[in-house]
């Protein structure tokens, strides 16, 4: 019995021994799985958040440049008729309204490398955009990038903003620049070369809605002017000026005659009822006889053959009526080219400046705290984001 407690003493301390270096071993596999995640937690932290808002701190401190902003507001007009019907109600009743479609044509434009072309030829616009050769960010051109119009026109896109209010119907152009004086410069050149577009707009219209008109008009003179050749050949041909008043001089004549022929007859009845052995009965009878003759002439050059003057008066009235229809169609030709020129009138559009660029006296750009405050805010969010991620595993 006392060999066996000495035997169960003897043994007894020799697991508690071990059990104490389990648990050792325990705490030191856990400290070191736990370094690893906090090293991953504050490397998130400072690469997420540390480095961006220290270099947003120094970019925007000691090399960020102030860029000036000029301000620019237009409004495009056209004149619109009250009454488009008449050539009176074209000229006297118009007023001028906006133009919202033509509007976002000029801003089209002012965006356009068209303008941009327009722009280089006027004001040395790469020279001003190479005034700040510390900011990366906005110098032209920028690092490791050749120049070349495309480049340079989408990096002239970050310098301007054209907006159109649709409520107001006022348009606004904005210009950035690294010195003030060059923003006004740009945006002064940009609203000439506008208004020139303008211009061109208005020409186009007008020899648009003319052109058609002043063919017809051409066109309607060439056969007035035929028509009345032809009637010239006509009274040369025939010897007749106006075959229309021949007619009724003959008419006349005729009548005239038949008249003095029923007197005489009359006169010849009451003598040979009264007198018949008067000597005056035969020289009546003659007379009479020589009036009938008369007027059968007389008829027989109006109508009777084709020597007469009906065909020729049938003639003559078709184409005094062609004439006529041609003077007509050329008189109409001319109201429609009156009207067409009242109507590109109309048309015609008009850049109205409202306020003129000028140079600023301040900076606008960049906001740096507000930008530092921006970058800090979104490495915090990453930061966040890539925390959780690693706590999940």
């Amino acid at each position: 019995m006392q060999q066996y407690k000495a035997t169960a003493e003897t043994q007894s301390p020799t697991p508690l021994r071990i059990i104490r270096h389990d648990q050792q071993r325990d705490d030191a596999g856990a400290t070191k799985a736990v370094r690893p995640r906090l090293w991953r937690r504050y490397a998130s932290f400072i690469f997420c958040f540390v480095v961006p808002v220290m270099l947003a701190i120094v970019y925007f401190g000691a090399f960020a440049a102030n860029r000036y902003e000029s301000e620019v507001q237009f409004v495009v007009r056209s004149p619109m008729a009250s009454a488009a019907g008449q050539l009176s109600s074209l000229v006297q009743g118009s007023t001028v309204v906006r133009s919202g479609d033509d509007a976002h044509i000029v801003l089209a434009y002012l965006t356009s490398r068209a303008a941009l072309r327009e722009l280089l030829a006027e004001v040395p616009l790469r020279e001003m955009l190479t005034r700040a050769p510390y900011d990366a960010m906005w110098t032209y051109p920028l690092p490791f990038r050749a120049d070349s119009e495309q480049r340079l026109h989408d990096h002239f896109l970050r310098f301007i903003t054209a907006k159109f209010d649709q409520a107001t119907g006022i348009s606004t152009l904005k210009v950035q620049a690294f010195v003030a004086e060059d923003a006004a410069m740009i945006a002064a050149a940009l609203l000439r070369n506008a208004e020139k577009l303008i211009n061109r707009l208005n020409e186009r219209v007008q020899e648009d809605a003319i052109e058609l008109a002043r063919r017809e008009v051409q066109a309607s003179e060439s056969v007035a002017i035929e028509r009345q050749r032809q009637m010239t050949e006509f009274r040369m041909r025939w010897s007749l000026i106006d075959p229309v008043k021949v007619s009724t001089s003959a008419h006349q004549t005729i009548a005239k005659l038949a008249l003095e022929a029923a007197q005489t007859r009359a006169q010849l009845t009451e003598m040979q009822k009264s007198s018949p052995q008067s000597a005056q009965i035969p020289s009546l009878q003659v007379r009479i006889a020589a009036l009938e003759e008369q007027v059968r002439k007389e008829q027989l050059q109006l109508a009777g053959s084709d020597d007469s003057l009906a065909p020729r008066l049938a003639e003559y009235e078709r184409d005094l009526l062609i004439r006529e229809f041609a003077e007509r169609s050329y008189a109409s030709a001319m109201s429609a080219l009156e009207i067409a020129k009242a109507e590109a009138l109309r048309q015609k559009l008009y850049l109205e400046q409202i306020t003129a660029p000028v140079a600023a006296d301040h900076y606008r750009y960049p906001f740096r705290i507000l930008s530092i405050l921006i970058v800090a805010a979104i490495g915090y969010a990453f930061h966040s984001i890539v925390r959780r991620m690693l706590s999940a595993h």
